[in-house]
């Protein structure tokens, strides 16, 4: 057990200046449980620090748009529980999703391995017997034990936006930044705008392209492609493409709804 608390650590540490040796490790002691504790914990003890502020500005707002003070009470309750669910929860879907994405990517390159030698690529007796494949291997997900370390991956990549959001919410305590001005301003293609924008799709668009998310999505294909011993090039197109695609639905819904 101390190896482990020892290795959880060691690879928290690792994981922003030797990522390379964090990947390495997950072969042969893929530790994930302490870890996902750990950082867990770490942002739920990040967003009750800044809960204060959070509430003092949502009542802020509230109160400025004219709603009755049992109104306003009964809904700074329903945002702080919010707030503390989506501290516990939303990492651990996003751990989920991420290391899905990753699995679907590693069956695909199995399975068109396999029929390549089989069939010819694009013929409907390939596409066939790859769909075939493709909900067999749906139904055993995980049991080979690859999945495990893909979600190892996928908790150790996510580091580098707790790490951001982390420093959002200190400079927020410390008054360096307004509850409103969030440090992914300063972080995202959205500085690239005029001071005036901050609103539309092409705002919200350019404010989630954040460097500590790519700096994170960076690491969930390394460490992706070293636990399939891939290169890293198709793997980064793959997920590059769908959070683009994600981002660009995000902007879009969140415009349609201001």
């Amino acid at each position: 057990m101390n190896d482990r608390i020892k290795i959880s650590f060691k690879r928290l540490w690792q994981i922003i200046f030797q990522p390379c040796k964090v990947w390495e490790g997950l072969e042969e002691e893929p530790v994930i449980l302490l870890p996902l504790i750990i950082i867990t914990s770490l942002n739920l003890l990040v967003v009750c620090m800044i809960m204060p502020e959070a509430l003092s500005y949502s009542m802020n707002v509230l109160t400025r748009q004219g709603m009755a003070p049992d109104l306003i009470k009964q809904s700074l309750k329903v945002f702080k529980i919010s707030m503390v669910m989506g501290a516990l929860f939303i990492p651990f879907f996003t751990w989920m999703v991420h290391a899905a994405l990753l699995a679907v990517f590693n069956h695909m390159l199995m399975v068109q391995a396999k029929l390549s030698e089989l069939f010819r690529t694009g013929s409907y007796l390939w596409w066939l017997v790859f769909i075939f494949e493709s909900i067999k291997n749906a139904l055993t997900l995980g049991k080979d034990g690859i999945f495990k370390r893909f979600l190892a991956v996928a908790v150790y990549a996510w580091i580098p936006v707790f790490v951001g959001n982390m420093l959002e919410k200190i400079l927020i305590m410390l008054r360096v930044l307004d509850y409103e001005k969030t440090l992914s301003l300063w972080t995202s293609a959205a500085i690239l705008l005029p001071s005036d924008k901050n609103s539309g799709f092409l705002f919200i668009l350019l404010n989630n392209i954040d460097i500590f998310t790519i700096w994170g999505l960076g690491l969930l294909v390394a460490g992706g492609a070293a636990i399939m011993k891939k290169q890293t090039k198709e793997l980064a197109v793959y997920i590059f493409i769908l959070w683009f695609i994600y981002i660009v639905f995000k902007a879009v819904i969140k415009s349609s709804l201001t």
